[in-house]
């Protein structure tokens, strides 16, 4: 199994919840018109999905309840403490080292330049749409181009 059907078989996963973009959708059944083991895979994974969704719920006998013993909890309650000051040390860090990193510099002249080197089609909501027209154009044999 190489990296695509690796690749192609999480989506697949993701595919049945519905969370893939139209994108990630199309690249998943190209694979899968082309790899048999993958094909299998998908029809394996969605019946049974298919049927654990549309199995009926079973009633418990009695309630379940889980506890938790004393001495967990404190171990809990001083990891998370810990890793807040650990947080608001790395933010407070973080935000001085920006602002040190700063100092002097026209954030407003490079910001500009910055935004001068970013493709406009980048920003463009279309664009994902476009690279899916462009993919099944060549699948067709012919040539779409994307405005730059």
């Amino acid at each position: 199994m190489n990296l695509c059907c690796e690749r192609t078989r999480g989506s697949v996963s993701l595919a049945l919840d519905g969370e893939l973009s139209q994108l990630e959708r199309a690249m998943m059944e190209r694979h899968l018109e082309k790899c048999d083991s993958c094909r299998a895979f998908r029809d394996t994974v969605s019946t049974f999905t298919e049927r654990l969704r549309s199995a009926p719920l079973e009633p418990l006998e009695r309630d379940v309840v889980v506890r938790t013993p004393r001495r967990a909890r404190m171990t809990s309650f001083r990891f998370v403490s810990t890793s807040v000051g650990a947080a608001a040390a790395t933010i407070a860090l973080a935000v001085g080292v920006g602002l040190g990193a700063t100092e002097g510099v026209d954030l407003t002249r490079s910001h500009a330049a910055r935004s001068d080197r970013r493709p406009a089609y980048l920003d463009s909501p279309t664009y994902e749409q476009s690279l899916i027209r462009q993919q099944a154009d060549r699948d067709n044999g012919t040539q779409t181009q994307i405005p730059v």
